[in-house]
Formats: structure tokens, sequence, C-alpha cells
């Protein structure tokens, strides 16, 4: 019977298994799959939120980004929306015609009001530069960001997003996803962009929001004059929707949507473009307050302690002839796949994404936290006129 014997190394790399792959499970369940409890509970109870919808301003900051622009802007006016609404494009392009479209949509549509942005903003971001001059022009008290290269999910996007604004309530985060493609890299990015929803969403649906994404934010014109603006934050060029949320947000004036109609979604990015978009993040992360960040980060971990230990089980059953502990490492594994595949996928339902992760989920759940390291490494060796957001 000596395969039933074990050594105290074997029995420490199986306590240690175990462990992280109960936190694993906490965070899985009592996180990642909050956007899934949130959605079921509207489906169960309808809808709990206000039907005094307010008037919104929704501004959008364009450079060099016409033709995208021109798929997004009609689906933005088409939106559903009684209570009114308009939309604010400062245009920051030099060489395209963006200036030609948007004067031929402002002759078509009253509920337009376009600017462009002076060529004066060296030592400060160009976008935040823009947002700023925006609130200036907006008509209403509650504004609503987005990007050029972002259609909404519905004509039901607006409404749904408003639903949210009860006299409390200050900053509504909006979920944001890819368009679905062939290739390996979409998936890939796909992902990681499921991952930081179920991530930043999560941790606002609990009572503890830390982020927020501009391709579908919205909050209160006076909150963003009550922080003076970007001014605490000029010495970064980026910065302006995921450190405004986590400077001003809380579990009290802060609410999420997660109906997939509800939904902006955009074109897989370009490799430059991504790799700038994670290095943005990982250049403004370090500023981040609270706890939150810090409980993200702490996941990544346990999930390489996790995938460390499974490694050193099987080499040390395979060194010891106890092959058992392989059956118990393959085991643990495969618990941790099937709930993973099982919260990724009905998540990854619930926000109506095509995409689904089965066999590739092990690969990128195992390359995540390298892609993570490797984003922080370049954002030391970056200075902020690198990160002009455009």
């Amino acid at each position: 019977m000596g395969f039933l014997q074990v050594n105290d190394i074997e029995l420490i790399l199986a306590g240690i298994t175990g462990v992280m792959l109960l936190i694993q499970l906490l965070y899985y369940f009592s996180l990642y799959f909050r956007i899934h409890y949130r959605n079921a509970q509207v489906s169960r109870r309808g809808s709990q939120f206000t039907e005094d919808l307010p008037p919104i301003s929704i501004i959008i900051y364009t450079d060099e980004q016409c033709e995208q622009l021109k798929r997004s802007l009609p689906l933005i006016l088409a939106q559903d929306y009684p209570a009114g609404f308009e939309v604010v494009i400062i245009n920051g392009s030099k060489t395209d015609e963006t200036e030609d479209y948007l004067k031929l949509m402002q002759r078509e549509h009253e509920n337009i009001y376009h600017s462009f942005l002076p060529d004066s903003s060296r030592y400060f971001s160009r976008k935040k530069l823009a947002i700023t001059l925006a609130m200036r022009a907006c008509k209403h008290d509650w504004v609503l960001m987005t990007e050029p290269g972002c259609v909404p999910a519905s004509d039901q996007w607006l409404r749904l997003m408003a639903s949210n604004c009860t006299p409390r309530t200050e900053i509504i985060l909006g979920y944001s996803g890819y368009t679905h493609a062939k290739g390996w890299r979409n998936r890939m990015i796909s992902f990681d962009n499921l991952l930081l929803s179920m991530r930043y969403l999560g941790a606002a649906l609990s009572g503890s929001p830390y982020m927020g994404i501009g391709k579908n934010l919205l909050y209160r014109k006076e909150l963003f004059y009550k922080d003076k603006g970007f001014t605490w934050q000029h010495d970064l060029q980026r910065g302006d929707d995921d450190l405004f949320v986590n400077r001003l947000a809380n579990g009290r004036n802060t609410r999420v949507e997660t109906d997939s109609r509800a939904a902006m979604v955009s074109d897989t990015p370009t490799p430059k473009e991504w790799k700038d978009e994670k290095t943005g993040f990982a250049i403004t992360a370090h500023r981040y307050k609270g706890t939150q960040h810090y409980l993200m980060g702490f996941e990544t971990t346990t999930r390489l302690v996790f995938y460390l230990s499974l490694l050193a089980m099987k080499w040390e059953a395979l060194f010891s002839g106890h092959y058992i502990f392989i059956g118990v490492a393959a085991l643990a594994w495969l618990v941790r796949w099937v709930f993973q595949c099982m919260v990724f996928n009905i998540t990854a339902k619930d926000l109506n994404m095509h995409r689904r992760f089965y066999l590739s989920l092990p690969l990128f759940d195992f390359i995540q936290p390298w892609q993570s390291l490797r984003w922080k490494l370049r954002s030391l060796n970056k200075h902020k006129h690198d990160f002009l957001w455009q």
C-alpha cells in the first residue's frame, strides 16, 4: 500500500492547493458572478429603477475617427428616449473629413452640438481638455461619456442607463465590449475584457466601486465641477475615467447597468491600441485609493500559486512514486475549471457576447497575470507624454 503513503512535502502542497482552490472559488462566486446575480434579480423581480428619466447630454471626443463616428452617431441619435438628449462632440481632427460630416449632421439634427479642440494642449491630455470644454457646452445635468468607435447594442441603451438616475445616484457604470471576430487575438482580448468587466462591475455591485471605463459612463455634471474637473490629475495624460470614478464613487452614490441592451460595442483594438490601453491602465492603477485594486491583485496571486502548487504536486508525486497525488492535482484543476467555465460563459451569455470560453480558458487564465506584469513593466519605461490620449 505504498502508493497511499505520503510525506510532509506532499501534505503541505496538498494543503496549499486546497486553500488556493477555496480562495479562487470564493472570488468567482462572491465577486465574478455578481453580474449574473444582478441580471437574475432584475429578471425575477422586474425593474426596480426610476421611470422619471432625466434629459441627458452625451459627450464624444473624436480625433481622426470620422469613419467610426459615421457608424456610431446615427445609432446614438436613433435612441428611443422620451426625455430628450443632446450629443456634444468635440473634434480634435485636422486632416480627415470629420468637420464636414459634423456640419452635415448638425443641419439634420438639432440636438447635435459640436466644437473643435484648440491646438494648445501640449502638457495636458487632449481628451481631458475636450471633456472640460464639452462640460461647459452641455445643457443637462447628467452627462454620458462614450467614444466614436462605440456602437449602442440597442435603441434602449440610453433609456436603460438613465433608468438608474435616482436622487441619491451620482455615477452609473455600464458595460462595454468588443464585436465578435475570428482569430486568436480577438478571443484573447475578449477574455481579458470580460475578466476586467467582472472585476470592476462586480466590485461596484458589491458596494465597493473602484474604477470605470469612459466608453459607457454616466454621471452628474455637478460632480465634475465639485471635484474641480481634472485639475488634480493634470500630470497624467489619461485617468479621465478610471481615476475619476475611483476618486468619487462609493457604495451609496454608484449604480451599475448590466442589461445586454445597454452595452456599448466597439471593434477589437489593434495590437498597438490594446498595448497602449493596458499600459495606460497600469500607469494610473498605482494611484487608486482603497483596497479593491489590491484584492484583484490578490486573486491573481492566488491563481498563480494554485497553478504552481499543482505543478509541484505532480512533480513530487512522480519523484516519490505516490501517483495518487497526480489524480488529486488533476481533480483540483478540474473542479476549478468547471466552475470557471460556468461563471465566464453564463456571464458572457448575460452580456450577449457571442464568444464562449472552454478549452482556451486555462491558457488565457494562465497568460493573463504575465500580461499584466508586462504592462506594468512597460509603464515604468514610459513618460507621461507617451500617453497622449488620442
